[in-house]
Formats: structure tokens, C-alpha cells, sequence
């Protein structure tokens, strides 16, 4: 399933957790969906995605990390924040590569289709670069 088909089936717009784990569910992708301050809770577990913000606020942006990939992503490229390190512990990628439009909405299912990919043994390289020239940024 390429970009364009998964985000007709999945939506473009703002996703809850619940929202998040029901598309990983219909997918058969194992991911714990979490705030950042929930992080420490999680640490053995192989692929996360996490929100920005803390459990006490409302969502922000939505994250991948991923132990069993060694990889962690951002739909606008910005760095990996603080958790991540302590996360993931080993050497692992990431993108600085902006791939989500601007004034989208689309960051959590652009995370779980960046999981799929990898499940289905695209590389990571070539996940982003889909996504940068799909979207033409």
C-alpha cells in the first residue's frame, strides 16, 4: 500500500490515541501509543509512538520510535527529543527531512505508515524519500 492509498483509508486528519490504536489494530502492528511523560513506562517495549505533550495536556504531535528498527521519526524533521536517547539507547536514524505539509494534521498516521513500511522491509531512507516527493516539499 503506497502513501496515497493508505491516507484514503486512514483519513488526513487529527488522530487521538484511541484513534491511533484502532488503525495499528487493523493493520496487525504491534505499537504502544503514549504521552511523553509516559515514556519511562515503556522503555522495554520495541516500537512506540508518543506525543509531544504530557498526559495532563491536550495532544500536540505525534512521534515514531522504534527500538526494533533503530529509528525515530518526525513528520517535520526536527531532532529527537530528550526520551528518545533514553529510549532507544543504541546508535539509530532519523530524519531531518520535513515530510508533512504544512497546516496538516496527518503526523500520527504518517507515523504508523512509516511502522508499515518498515514491517514491510522498505528501509527507512526510502520511507522518507516517498514521502518528501509525494507530498513535493
Amino acid at each position: 500500500m503506497d502513501i496515497d492509498e493508505f491516507l484514503n483509508k486512514y483519513g488526513t486528519s487529527t488522530t487521538t490515541n484511541f484513534d491511533l490504536k484502532d488503525i495499528l489494530r487493523d493493520l496487525k502492528l504491534q505499537c504502544k501509543v503514549i504521552m511523553r511523560d509516559e515514556i519511562i513506562k515503556y522503555l522495554n517495549s520495541e516500537n512506540i509512538i508518543l506525543n509531544l505533550q504530557t498526559s495532563k495536556d491536550k495532544g500536540s504531535h505525534w512521534l515514531l520510535a522504534s527500538k526494533e528498527f533503530k529509528i525515530y521519526f518526525d513528520s517535520y524533521g526536527i531532532l529527537p527529543v530528550k526520551e528518545i536517547y533514553e529510549y532507544i539507547k543504541d546508535d539509530f536514524k532519523y530524519n531531518t527531512l520535513q515530510v508533512q505539509p504544512e497546516n496538516s494534521e496527518m503526523c500520527g498516521q504518517l507515523c504508523i505508515y512509516v511502522l508499515y513500511q518498515l514491517e514491510n522491509k522498505m528501509s527507512f531512507e526510502d520511507i522518507i524519500l516517498e514521502l518528501h516527493e509525494n507530498f513535493s516539499l
